[in-house]
Protein backbone atom coordinates (compact mmCIF):
# COMPACT_ATOMS: atom_id res chain seq x y z
CA UNK A 1 0.00 0.00 0.00
CA UNK A 2 2.70 2.65 1.10
CA UNK A 3 5.03 1.71 -2.14
CA UNK A 4 1.47 2.66 -4.22
CA UNK A 5 0.96 6.33 -2.58
CA UNK A 6 4.84 7.14 -3.38
CA UNK A 7 4.67 5.99 -6.76
CA UNK A 8 0.81 7.98 -6.98
CA UNK A 9 3.05 11.05 -5.54
CA UNK A 10 5.78 10.74 -7.57
CA UNK A 11 4.45 10.75 -10.64
CA UNK A 12 2.71 13.99 -11.25
CA UNK A 13 1.07 15.16 -14.74
CA UNK A 14 4.28 16.83 -16.43
CA UNK A 15 4.05 20.23 -17.65
CA UNK A 16 4.48 21.34 -21.15
CA UNK A 17 7.06 23.92 -21.93
CA UNK A 18 5.55 27.04 -23.21
CA UNK A 19 8.48 29.39 -23.08
CA UNK A 20 10.76 29.98 -26.31
CA UNK A 21 14.21 28.49 -24.99
CA UNK A 22 16.11 30.09 -28.33
CA UNK A 23 18.20 33.36 -27.77
CA UNK A 24 16.85 36.17 -30.01
CA UNK A 25 18.65 39.49 -30.82
CA UNK A 26 16.65 42.12 -32.09
CA UNK A 27 17.81 45.07 -34.85
CA UNK A 28 15.92 47.92 -35.37
CA UNK A 29 16.34 50.15 -38.41
CA UNK A 30 17.13 53.57 -37.71
CA UNK A 31 17.86 57.26 -40.42
CA UNK A 32 19.79 59.80 -38.33
CA UNK A 33 19.09 63.07 -40.28
CA UNK A 34 19.99 66.59 -38.66
CA UNK A 35 20.69 64.66 -35.53
CA UNK A 36 17.40 63.30 -34.77
CA UNK A 37 17.34 59.38 -35.07
CA UNK A 38 13.94 58.04 -36.98
CA UNK A 39 12.58 54.55 -36.92
CA UNK A 40 12.64 53.57 -40.67
CA UNK A 41 10.98 50.53 -42.91
CA UNK A 42 12.98 48.86 -44.58
CA UNK A 43 11.22 47.59 -47.92
CA UNK A 44 11.71 44.61 -49.76
CA UNK A 45 14.27 42.98 -47.30
CA UNK A 46 15.53 39.29 -47.02
CA UNK A 47 17.45 37.61 -44.03
CA UNK A 48 19.18 34.25 -44.09
CA UNK A 49 21.67 32.59 -41.84
CA UNK A 50 25.03 31.56 -43.22
CA UNK A 51 25.69 28.05 -42.29
CA UNK A 52 22.07 27.29 -41.30
CA UNK A 53 20.75 27.53 -44.56
CA UNK A 54 17.33 29.28 -43.20
CA UNK A 55 15.74 31.96 -44.78
CA UNK A 56 14.10 34.14 -41.83
CA UNK A 57 12.87 36.79 -43.58
CA UNK A 58 11.65 36.46 -47.38
CA UNK A 59 10.88 39.95 -49.16
CA UNK A 60 9.11 41.41 -46.33
CA UNK A 61 8.88 45.37 -45.19
CA UNK A 62 10.14 45.50 -41.81
CA UNK A 63 10.96 48.12 -39.11
CA UNK A 64 12.93 46.16 -36.73
CA UNK A 65 13.72 42.25 -37.39
CA UNK A 66 14.73 39.31 -34.63
CA UNK A 67 17.30 36.76 -35.23
CA UNK A 68 18.47 33.71 -33.41
CA UNK A 69 21.49 33.32 -31.92
CA UNK A 70 23.43 30.22 -31.90
CA UNK A 71 23.70 28.15 -28.20
CA UNK A 72 26.30 26.01 -29.64
CA UNK A 73 28.58 28.28 -31.01
CA UNK A 74 30.11 32.26 -29.85
CA UNK A 75 28.92 34.25 -33.00
CA UNK A 76 26.74 33.93 -36.41
CA UNK A 77 26.27 34.98 -38.94
CA UNK A 78 23.63 36.58 -41.24
CA UNK A 79 23.32 38.12 -44.79
CA UNK A 80 20.55 40.83 -44.99
CA UNK A 81 19.05 41.66 -48.48
CA UNK A 82 17.62 44.62 -49.43
CA UNK A 83 16.53 45.04 -53.58
CA UNK A 84 19.55 43.64 -55.13
CA UNK A 85 21.98 44.84 -52.27
CA UNK A 86 23.49 42.72 -49.45
CA UNK A 87 24.94 43.49 -46.38
CA UNK A 88 26.37 40.94 -43.65
CA UNK A 89 25.93 40.90 -40.27
CA UNK A 90 28.36 38.89 -37.37
CA UNK A 91 27.56 38.65 -33.77
CA UNK A 92 30.60 37.93 -31.58
CA UNK A 93 28.72 37.08 -27.94
CA UNK A 94 29.74 35.06 -24.61
CA UNK A 95 27.38 32.17 -23.67
CA UNK A 96 25.94 32.23 -20.37
CA UNK A 97 23.47 28.21 -19.32
CA UNK A 98 20.42 30.02 -17.78
CA UNK A 99 17.75 28.02 -16.34
CA UNK A 100 14.30 28.73 -17.54
CA UNK A 101 12.14 26.30 -15.72
CA UNK A 102 11.45 22.68 -14.57
CA UNK A 103 9.54 22.28 -17.86
CA UNK A 104 11.88 23.87 -20.56
CA UNK A 105 14.99 23.24 -19.01
CA UNK A 106 18.07 25.84 -19.88
CA UNK A 107 18.87 28.44 -22.44
CA UNK A 108 21.77 30.27 -23.28
CA UNK A 109 21.92 34.05 -22.02
CA UNK A 110 24.00 35.64 -24.58
CA UNK A 111 26.49 38.79 -24.09
CA UNK A 112 27.04 40.82 -27.59
CA UNK A 113 30.68 42.33 -27.01
CA UNK A 114 31.50 43.00 -30.78
CA UNK A 115 28.74 43.36 -34.13
CA UNK A 116 30.56 43.47 -37.29
CA UNK A 117 28.81 44.27 -40.60
CA UNK A 118 29.51 45.48 -44.13
CA UNK A 119 28.72 48.84 -45.35
CA UNK A 120 27.32 48.49 -48.76
CA UNK A 121 23.57 49.77 -47.39
CA UNK A 122 24.21 50.26 -43.87
CA UNK A 123 25.85 53.33 -42.57
CA UNK A 124 26.10 52.69 -38.86
CA UNK A 125 25.76 50.38 -35.95
CA UNK A 126 25.20 50.86 -32.15
CA UNK A 127 25.04 47.60 -29.86
CA UNK A 128 22.39 49.48 -27.50
CA UNK A 129 21.41 46.76 -25.21
CA UNK A 130 23.79 43.64 -25.07
CA UNK A 131 21.82 41.01 -23.25
CA UNK A 132 20.58 38.76 -25.59
CA UNK A 133 17.79 36.60 -23.73
CA UNK A 134 14.31 35.09 -25.03
CA UNK A 135 12.62 38.16 -24.80
CA UNK A 136 12.23 40.48 -27.63
CA UNK A 137 14.35 43.09 -26.68
CA UNK A 138 15.93 45.85 -29.06
CA UNK A 139 19.73 44.82 -28.94
CA UNK A 140 21.10 46.24 -32.01
CA UNK A 141 20.59 49.75 -34.02
CA UNK A 142 21.25 49.62 -37.55
CA UNK A 143 21.33 53.18 -39.36
CA UNK A 144 21.00 53.20 -43.03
Amino acid sequence: MLATGLVFFACGEEQECTESIVPKSTIGFYTLSENKITSAVIKDLSVYGLARDSMLYDTVDKSAITLPLSQTQDNCLFVMKIGTEYDTLRFNYTRDLDFVSKECGFTMRCTIYKFEFTTHLIDSAQIIYPYVHTTETENIRLFF
